[in-house]
């Protein structure tokens, strides 16, 4: 067995939704080495190599796979979140008993990081968009949820400028 266990070091609101809570992990091996092999099996999911990690959703929630932590936001329940911690484990060792039978895809599907998207919004939380926050617009942004419009206040005279700069990086 690869991953022996999946220890649970917060439990926290999510930001963007105060009804849900997400699940701080720390798994008890580094688990980058299968990030490309997860890739591989999960096409959905998607692949960051500038800081090995991957992103994918299982029933409604968000989780997201580094080196050395395992975080699961948009959790209904903690009943769900420890169900998605056996889950995730299973996975991990599945694919890592299998590994050789995986061809790794080290295709990076990050064309905009939600910090690099983040930053360069408004930042108002104004919530036109219909995001309770900035930060959550982001993220939806940059799962393919929204298109660039949705977010009102970037096109003003007040922030072409910023929106232009977006408009060349996507």
């Amino acid at each position: 067995m690869f991953l022996k266990k999946i220890e649970v070091e917060t439990i926290r609101r999510c930001g963007a939704d105060k009804t849900k809570i997400r699940f701080r992990t720390r798994p008890s091996t580094d688990i980058s080495e299968l990030l490309p092999y997860l890739n591989a099996t999960y096409p959905d999911s998607i692949y960051y190599a500038k800081k090995p990690s991957l992103e994918l959703k299982k029933d409604d929630a968000v989780i997201l796979l580094e080196s050395e932590a395992i975080v699961l936001n948009e959790l209904s329940n903690t009943t769900q979140g420890i169900k998605l911690i056996d889950w995730v484990k299973e996975e991990i060792n599945r694919v890592y008993k299998n590994k050789d039978q995986i061809e790794p895809d080290y295709t990076s599907k990050e064309n905009l990081s939600v910090p690099e998207l983040y930053k360069n919004l408004p930042q108002l939380n104004c919530s036109e968009c219909g995001e309770v926050t900035c930060l959550a617009f982001a993220t939806k942004f940059v799962k393919g949820e929204y298109e660039l419009e949705a977010c009102s206040p970037l096109f003003t005279d007040d922030y072409q400028g910023i929106r232009e700069r977006l408009e060349d990086y996507i």
